[in-house]
């Protein structure tokens, strides 16, 4: 069966929509027991998501789309997502890491994280690489010739394969080609890239609202984030359909797309293998654990001197 590897909540604040326990309840209704969420540059739905699907006995896949730059604290000049799930405990712990670094150094609004820090922090994390928006996606639309395309195995591939291992994985997109016309090109490249380097190729369809119907609230949410009027010409428009899909739909989708069964199976399979390589177990939520602040010594003074003033009688 199908496994949403990773999709994206309300938590997205504006680039997705969709509650945590509407999304659990959606995979529950389409025969789902794992369902993986990512939203974009934090981690805030995680803990929300994993104890209320832990309820609904679903495996929740819990981890984080943060975007790539290749010098710390230099805002990329387009989206470079790369997506980390917490393959354990350690791994959960290293991604709350790298999501504090990148939101406390990115710029433009954009939580940025560079290879160098990733490498840091790799530890229990799978990386998984493609899909839209992604870094590898901004790459392959710049290529021109084989000589570059084999640059950037060499150059953007091998890096994550070396930090990685096993836990990297590539990405294609369940989209319906006539309506995202240019994933059919990123998909082959990506596939090639897959047979080429021997490197598992995963498959998503990227939910980022959870009915079908649901689009034009999505593009609301985006319109508002962008402070544009829905009437708006130039607001954001979705072409596809980023619900959350039955195995169903994605299957038709890839099938319509050319893909013949043995490879949809393949890709099925690897999605299977990334979510049973997943052993996360959060620990229960308990008083919560505030940061050690050490007040300098002449606020202590200042305090003892004035406190008493302080107190209304």
């Amino acid at each position: 069966m199908y496994i949403h590897l990773h999709g994206h909540s309300h938590y997205g604040l504006l680039e997705s929509i969709g509650k945590v326990g509407k999304i659990l309840d959606k995979a529950k209704e389409l025969g789902f027991d794992t369902i993986g969420l990512a939203d974009y540059n934090g981690m805030y739905g995680i803990m929300e998501f994993y104890s209320k699907a832990k309820k609904m006995d679903i495996k929740a896949l819990c981890g984080i789309e943060l975007t790539l730059t290749t010098v710390l604290a230099k805002t990329p000049s387009q989206y470079q997502y790369v997506t980390l799930l917490a393959k354990n405990y350690q791994g959960y712990l290293h991604l709350m890491k790298l999501t504090t670094i990148a939101n406390t150094v990115g710029n433009g609004g954009l939580a940025t994280i560079d290879i160098a820090t990733l490498k840091e922090h790799a530890d229990g994390i799978i990386c998984i690489l493609g899909g839209q928006r992604s870094l590898l996606a901004s790459q392959l639309d710049d290529l021109k010739t084989g000589e570059s395309f084999d640059k950037l195995i060499e150059e953007s591939i091998k890096p994550f394969q070396e930090i990685f291992g096993e836990d990297f994985y590539l990405e294609i997109t369940a989209q319906d080609y006539k309506l995202e016309t240019h994933l059919e090109l990123s998909n082959e490249q990506i596939m090639k890239i897959s047979l080429q380097t021997k490197i598992p190729c995963t498959i998503t369809s990227n939910f980022h609202y959870i009915n079908k119907d649901d689009k034009i609230a999505y593009e609301t949410a985006l319109a508002i984030k962008d402070q544009k009027q829905i009437r708006d010409s130039t607001r954001r428009r979705v072409a596809g359909n980023y619900h959350i899909m039955s195995d169903q739909e994605v299957r038709d989708i890839m099938k319509g797309n050319g893909f013949d069964d043995k490879t949809i199976d393949e890709l099925f399979e690897n999605n299977q293998i990334v979510a049973d390589s997943i052993d996360l177990v959060l620990p229960k939520p308990s008083t919560p654990i505030f940061p050690l602040y050490k007040t300098p010594e002449e606020f202590v003074k200042l305090y003892d001197k004035a406190k008493d003033s302080l107190i209304q009688k």
